[in-house]
């Protein structure tokens, strides 16, 4: 072959081709070593605590979960830290929704932990406590925390040993699918009165009776609202609205005994010796 019949740009190509990848290999080598010897530097626990003030769970009961189990993590070659397992620790918390757990460039593991909102505190006949969350599960009371929330009591027989409000069981007795319809109800009635704020700061108590009916006790007034059960809630809760802002105002916050809204389109209310009712027509709304 002729000298003259060499492509020298396609042999500087290859040249050049081959030096980066040489140059690619020495800088990934320098990179997993770069990382072998990279170290844990730092802990960012960040705890939701919405609505503010909520601590269920805080940055000292993390630091403390890991070092139970062996794996707190800083000191530690970023490569040995199983963030998959601290993860893992968070899921038989009661009071965690979830968590996020990942290590920065830098060597900082970050901990993102949701916490569960509790929106209705229930006591069971047995005097035991326990709170619902915002999603239907169930979780214990805290030594740290106490959630202001309404407070059901009465005749409730469900506990905290149902770990939801309506496990997945294949077969059920009448009692415990009374229990269970009970919690349903409960829950449905506490996430209503959670996303109003009307009604977050005017119901104080539930009380079941015996015939598993609700009767709802207001912050403000010494009266008594028969609520019935949970058909037609929202209109109920309506009704009950109306009558406050319009109803109330006229006769008092003390003026009545108990405000009954198990009737369909009207508010049977009773006095200490009296009872009068009263049409819910927000336009056409009087007493008697």
């Amino acid at each position: 072959m002729k000298l003259n019949q060499i492509n020298w740009k396609k042999v500087l190509r290859v040249f050049l081709w081959s030096q980066a990848l040489l140059l690619l290999g020495v800088m990934l080598g320098y990179v997993n070593h770069a990382e072998s010897l990279q170290k844990c530097t730092a802990l960012d626990i960040q705890i939701d605590n919405e609505p503010a003030g909520v601590y269920f769970i805080d940055k000292q009961d993390v630091i403390a979960m890991l070092n139970d189990r062996a794996i707190y993590p800083v000191g530690v070659p970023a490569q040995v830290v199983n963030t998959h397992a601290i993860e893992a620790l968070f899921d038989d918390d009661p009071y965690v929704l979830n968590a996020e757990v990942f290590m920065n460039v830098k060597g900082k593991l970050n901990i993102e932990v949701k916490q569960r909102k509790a929106i209705m505190r229930v006591i069971n006949f047995k005097g035991e406590k326990f709170y619902i969350d915002s999603v239907g599960a169930l979780m214990p009371m805290s030594d740290q925390y106490v959630a202001r929330v309404p407070v059901a009591s009465g005749s409730i027989a469900g506990s905290l040993l149902f770990t939801k409000i309506k496990p997945f069981l294949n077969t059920e007795d009448s009692a415990t699918a009374s229990r269970h319809d009970l919690m349903d109800s409960l829950f449905v009635l506490a996430a209503y009165i959670a996303k109003d704020e009307v009604l977050s700061a005017l119901v104080e108590q539930v009380y079941v009776n015996a015939d598993h009916e609700f009767e709802l006790i207001p912050l403000i007034g010494g009266q008594k609202i028969l609520f019935g059960g949970i058909e037609d809630m929202e209109d109920k809760f309506s009704r009950l609205l109306v009558f406050y802002q319009k109803g109330l105002v006229r006769r008092g916050w003390d003026a009545y005994a108990t405000i009954n809204l198990k009737y369909r389109d009207q508010i049977v209310c009773t006095q200490l010796e009296t009872v009068a009712s009263s049409n819910t027509n927000p336009s056409n709304l009087t007493t008697h």
